[in-house]
């Protein structure tokens, strides 16, 4: 995917204003801002509950995160077991939280290998009824069965009940 926005480019959500949790999400691909504000790769600008979930995405904005562009968190939000495998930049960008330093939130988030991070995730879905397994290559939806890039993608979701 390539995605382009004036302001907060997200993978999965540019900009959350409501209440929403992003949960057992993948994004993969290029994203950019015109004005080069908040781009991340899953979400640009995010205050709510995050859980296992992972990014590949890459940008060449200046504020570009791995994850998000910018979060702004307190006690109240969340994000666990969630990667990216950017190493390039940081993986927030832009960060406001009074529960964990840009240092620690970088040291846990990004890392070389995603699927290394699999068992983790999927601990942090379970109850969602999803898991991610190691990408074959394919995806299925409903009946039918698609490719699905391996380097994009080294785990796809799969339903469990």
């Amino acid at each position: 995917m390539t995605a382009k926005a004036k302001y907060y480019t997200g993978g999965i959500l540019g900009y959350a204003r409501a209440t929403v949790t992003v949960s057992g999400s993948a994004s993969s691909g290029t994203l950019t801002t015109d004005a080069d504000k908040y781009c991340g790769g899953l979400v640009g600008y995010y205050r709510n509950e995050t859980t296992g979930s992972y990014s590949t995405c890459r940008s060449t904005s200046a504020q570009a995160g791995g994850l998000f562009g910018y979060y702004m968190g307190a006690a109240y939000h969340h994000v666990t077991a969630c990667f990216t495998d950017n190493t390039q930049i940081d993986a927030i960008n832009g960060f406001s939280d009074n529960t964990l330093t840009a240092e620690e939130a970088n040291a846990t988030m990004r890392v070389d290998n995603i699927a290394d991070k699999k068992d983790e995730m999927n601990g942090a879905i379970a109850a969602a009824g999803w898991q991610f397994v190691e990408n074959d290559g394919t995806i299925t939806v409903g009946s039918e069965t698609f490719a699905l890039d391996r380097t994009a993608f080294p785990l796809k979701p799969v339903k469990t009940n």
